[in-house]
């Protein structure tokens, strides 16, 4: 079984942080500081609102690096292609339709599945950028 966990896209300070509690009465997310950051301690917590954060979800798998990946994650893609090795830039996404995370590369969408033998690399996110190039 995978462990339910996310993280959160503060819209705010531009950055990641690991979430710690989600109340959905008062729509709001609890997170803390996993270093020292501008001015705020490593450990410390703060809160968002939903409006001011993206929660992303965690999808139970890491890249070949040992990166944990996340919805919203850009992941570059290799598999043997018959003789040919492919390549290609996707974005890790959950389809409601399908109840699965995906990967989409705009020309297509495959399943999530670790036996899938992507061997995806994380190299950044719907956020912050990365490469878009393959």
């Amino acid at each position: 079984m995978r462990e339910i966990k996310y993280r959160l896209w503060d819209k705010i300070l531009k950055r990641h942080f690991p979430v710690r509690s989600i109340y959905f009465i008062t729509q709001s997310v609890e997170f803390y500081f996993d270093e020292d950051f501008q001015g705020y301690k490593k450990g410390q917590t703060d809160f968002r609102s939903f409006a001011d954060c993206v929660l992303e979800q965690f999808t139970g798998l890491t890249d070949k690096n040992g990166v944990e990946i996340y919805e919203g994650d850009k992941v570059r893609l290799f598999w043997s292609s018959g003789l040919s090795m492919e390549t290609t830039i996707a974005v890790v996404k959950y389809d409601n339709n399908l109840t699965s995370f995906v990967l989409d590369d705009g020309k297509r969408r495959d399943f999530f599945f670790a036996e899938n033998n992507f061997n995806p690399i994380v190299i950044g996110n719907i956020h912050e950028g990365g490469s878009n190039e393959a």
